[in-house]
């Protein structure tokens, strides 16, 4: 049986920004997708999912058979690990089998998103403002016109997934451990304790990005490796 992991990316990226666990996993016998939400990377000709939950639906609809047949695990980051928790859902509510495990990564519940501040639709200068304090886009994309013009209405579109959310919270059966960045203060990340079966919380050295650091690649697989090995 095939062990199969499937990435989900931060609001803006695509999965190829995850190439780098590849490596580390497929020489362990993983098979890695690094999923590309509608609109975005290979899928940019796509109409983006007007919410959350459609982009579970296509994500379910696109690896139906896959997840019906393989071992597997999924892991989101951020606005991945919110995704992560409508899939879940639809995985249960489709009868489909369930991941061995779920890694839910610097990111909380979607529900959690209720009554906090709408960024989608903020003037440019705030906007900006918002990305530089919160350390969310380098000040290299910020700088640049043309990766701005291209980056920064996907990363709107990709908050307003979150602002626009109107589901609930539901419990699920489910095995998942949390990762974030030891830089990070989400208080609201403890919440995945009301929803899944948490085996464990682990920190990773930086911010809101750690999971791209080289230095924490090789943890972060090997936490993976371990988990598939049990």
């Amino acid at each position: 049986m095939t062990k199969r992991i499937y990435f989900l990316p931060h609001a803006g990226a695509i999965g190829s920004n995850y190439f780098i666990y590849r490596n580390a996993l497929v020489q362990a016998g993983f098979e890695v997708i690094l999923h590309d939400y509608c609109g975005h990377g290979s899928r940019y000709a796509d109409p983006f999912s007007p919410s959350l939950q459609d982009e579970a639906r296509n994500f379910a609809d696109l690896y139906r058979t896959s997840l019906m047949q393989d071992e597997y695990a999924i892991f989101g980051h951020s606005l991945g690990a919110s995704i992560a928790y409508e899939i879940r859902l639809l995985i249960q509510n489709d009868g489909l089998p369930p991941p061995r495990i779920m890694y839910l990564s610097s990111g909380v519940p979607p529900y959690c998103y209720a009554g906090e501040k709408k960024l989608s639709g903020i003037d440019k200068k705030s906007f900006d403002d918002y990305l530089i304090k919160s350390g969310i886009t380098p000040k290299s994309v910020l700088e640049n016109k043309d990766l701005y013009d291209f980056f920064i209405p996907i990363l709107r579109k990709d908050f307003a997934l979150l602002e626009t959310y109107t589901g609930s919270r539901y419990s699920v059966n489910q095995k998942a451990r949390i990762l974030q960045g030891t830089e990070e203060n989400i208080a609201e990340i403890k919440e995945w304790s009301s929803i899944f079966d948490i085996t464990g919380n682990s920190t990773y050295p930086g911010g809101h990005y750690y999971i791209l650091d080289p230095q924490n690649v090789l943890k972060v697989a090997q936490l993976i490796i371990s988990d598939f090995s049990c």
